[in-house]
Order: C-alpha cells, then structure tokens, then sequence
C-alpha cells in the first residue's frame, strides 16, 4: 500500500484500487486481513484466491481456526473458491504461472498434488534435474475448500496429464477420494508418496 511500484511493476494500495475485473488473486497479507481481501475481491469478480498466507487451523489455535472458517463462509457468500490457506498454490508452466521465479519453465505429461508446499518445490526441483516436467503441481495446504478430491478429478480430465503424483497428510472425505482412486487409476498412472 505504499508504494506506486514494485520491482518495476505498477502497484496498488489496495485490491479494489486495480482497475478493471480481477480473476485470480495470490495472496499473502496477515491472516487478520483476508476478510477484507474477500470483500473487496467479490467487488473486483474474483473467481479464485490462492492464500500462501499462514496462521489458521494449522496453528492449533481456536481463535485461528475460527477465522478460517469465516472466511470460508465468506468465500462461499462471494463465489469465490480458494486455494489453501497455508499453502504454495500452483505451478502451472504452459501458461507462465508459478509460485516461485525458479521453477522449470518445461511442461511434461505429470501433475503433482501436494497437501506440503515444502516437499512440491523439493520434488519439482529433483524432477527437473532428471529430466522430468510437471503439466501442473499444486499445493494445497489447509484446503478449507478445494482439497485433494477436486484437485484428482480435474487431473483426470486434463488432457496434459498422464501421470498423477500425490502427497497427502490426510484426505478431506475419504469415501469420495477413493471413489475418485478406483475411477482414475484404471485411465492414468497413479502414484502415491
């Protein structure tokens, strides 16, 4: 919010200081503001918000994971859907769009669903080096919406993926994960870490 540029880029104080219609957001502002974040992407027509930001369930806090709660059912009021909380969000390379400068720019026929952002960029980095390159990867974190579920089914419509790798600490509905296993295994490699 204070400044009119950032690395040569145009800056805004604010999300609903940017003109015109706004997609998708990546967002890492104090937990406290994401309601705020929210409002003003409802305003804006967001349809996604990826939150690398931290501090909510995660945390064991009550207080924390009630404001996680909040701003799902904000999200929903909204129509908006997230992307974490707590998490690296996507690699997509095709399309130019990565959380973090360094990842391979190369596509390849595996997507990777990862709960840890950590072990993503570790396996996205060591692939690499062996000559192996992602369609997408995406890093869920809390996944107080989109979860490991929608993430598998889009991965077995992706006509740019052939291959699924998954890192999951626990599954948000596991009856309708391994309908989703049994139903994709039979079409696509699956493997899981």
């Amino acid at each position: 919010p204070n400044y009119d540029e950032v690395l040569g880029l145009k800056a805004y104080p604010s999300l609903r200081e940017v003109p015109g219609r706004v997609d998708y957001v990546i967002s890492c502002v104090r937990a406290s503001e994401v309601p705020q974040l929210l409002e003003d992407g409802a305003r804006k027509g967001v349809k996604a918000v990826h939150l690398y930001t931290a501090r909510f369930s995660e945390t064991g806090r009550r207080e924390a994971a009630e404001l996680e709660q909040e701003i799902l059912r904000r999200a929903r009021e909204a129509g908006i859907r997230i992307i974490g909380p707590n998490c690296m969000g996507l690699h997509y390379p095709a399309q130019g769009i990565s959380y973090h400068s360094g990842a391979p720019k190369e596509s390849g026929p595996v997507g990777v669903i990862s709960q840890s952002g950590g072990f993503l960029s570790e396996m996205i980095g060591a692939a690499a080096s062996r000559g192996i390159y992602f369609s997408k990867a995406i890093s869920y974190g809390n996944a107080i919406d989109l979860n490991e579920c929608d993430y598998l089914e889009y991965f077995e419509q992706d006509p740019q993926t052939s291959i699924i790798l998954m890192y999951i600490e626990g599954p948000r509905n596991g009856k309708r994960f391994f309908e989703l296993l049994r139903r994709t295994t039979p079409r696509l490699s699956l493997i899981h870490i």
